[in-house]
Parts: C-alpha cells; structure tokens; sequence
C-alpha cells in the first residue's frame, strides 16, 4: 500500500538505498546473489517514487496507476531476462494484463511484441472475494444489456475460451461485434466495486479470453 512520505524522508532513504547498493560491490557476494540484491533495492526506489507520486495532485489522474504498471513490466523484465529460455505465466488484473498504453501489458506487448500473449479473465454470474484478506463473499452484479458476458451467457458450455487472436486474424463478417465497444465486466479485484463494468473492446485489449459462467469466491487454504 502505498503511503505518503515526506521529501525529506524520500532524499534520506534514496541515499540509504544508494549506499546499499554501493555495499553490494563487495567480492563476498556471488554474482548471482549480487544482482538479486540490486534488484532488491531498485524496487525499494520504485516504492518511493510511487510514494512521491502520490503526494502530487497527479496521483488523482492515475498517476499511481501508471507508475505502479510501469515498475511491474519492468520487473517481469528483469526477471525474464535472467532466464531467457523460460516461459512466464504471470496473474494480475485483466486492467493490467491487457495490451493498452500505459499498463502492464501495453509495456509487455512493447518490448516482447508477439511474444506476449494477453489472456482476460470474464466472469457470468456467483461471488467472488474483495478484501484484503480474502475472506468476504460478495455477488456478482447480474451482466447488463448487450455487454459481452450477457451474449457469452447465452452460449453452451460453463467454461469456454474464445480465441479473440483468430477472431481477429480471420475478420469474418458474423464476428465484427467483437471488433466493437461493449460493456465489460472484466473490473473486478481485490476490492469490492460498484462499477463492475466498463466500455471496452475485446480484440484490442486481448488475444484470449476465458468464460466462468459461474464464480465461487476464493477459499484460503488451511494452515
């Protein structure tokens, strides 16, 4: 979570972050360990910067948001080019996987281009959980008119991949309604929301999609 931090606090921990990063030029560290260190402390900056972002009226335009995208496509980055050779699955939000400027994924798509693939997540009807300890069901708001999960509902099947990718290769003439802005139900997280569905288009924002015509709320596992 972020927080508000004075510029003080801010130079102070930056320089702290500094020599840290300085100590870690020492020959007793490998340099496997060594750059998983570094690393370490360039999320520290990130914290920060969000932290300075935040105390800037920019934060109410999305500001946090799109640092906070930008420092996760960074990371991943980062991590896949330590291992160049492996595939990465990576779960978040369908806002944040989804190929748009500014997000996770429209910073992924940019540098790996068709090597990142973006699959979302639709949901019909159920519950889902929405606190910060997952530990509360909330329903699902019922599709409205003409979005995308109300015309899925009327298909066969609970479970269903649309290959939005092909769909748009092929631009077949019964298929252009996917080309078009709906509502979509795709905006549903960590936290409960009123506002469940937004004005999108599928085969802009994603290669694939995934249908779950009913929802139950995640369980934690025992300990």
């Amino acid at each position: 979570m972020v927080e508000w931090m004075r510029r003080r606090e801010r130079r102070d921990l930056l320089a702290e972050v500094a020599r840290l990063r300085e100590s870690m030029n020492l020959p007793a560290f490998p340099d496997s360990t060594r750059a998983w260190l570094i690393q370490n402390t360039r999320i520290l900056e990130q914290y920060i910067d969000l932290c300075r972002i935040w105390t800037r009226s920019i934060a109410r335009e999305g500001g946090v948001v799109r640092a906070r995208d930008r420092f996760m496509a960074e990371n991943l980055a980062w991590i896949q080019a330590r291992h160049p050779d492996t595939k990465i699955a990576v779960w978040a939000h369908n806002n944040h996987i989804e190929d748009f400027p500014g997000r996770m994924g429209g910073h992924l798509k940019k540098r790996f281009g068709e090597e990142y693939l973006t699959i979302g997540f639709a949901l019909g009807e159920g519950t889902y959980s929405a606190d910060r300890r997952l530990t509360s069901d909330h329903r699902l708001r019922p599709p409205v008119p003409d979005s995308y999960e109300s015309i899925f509902s009327l298909l066969e099947g609970d479970l269903f991949l649309v290959d939005l990718k092909r769909i748009k290769e092929e631009r077949r003439d019964e298929l252009k309604w996917f080309d078009r802005r709906c509502p979509f139900g795709g905006n549903i997280g960590a936290l409960e929301t009123e506002r469940r569905f937004h004005s999108a288009r599928l085969t802009r924002d994603f290669d694939y999609l995934i249908f779950i015509r009913n929802s139950t709320a995640s369980r934690l596992l025992p300990k």
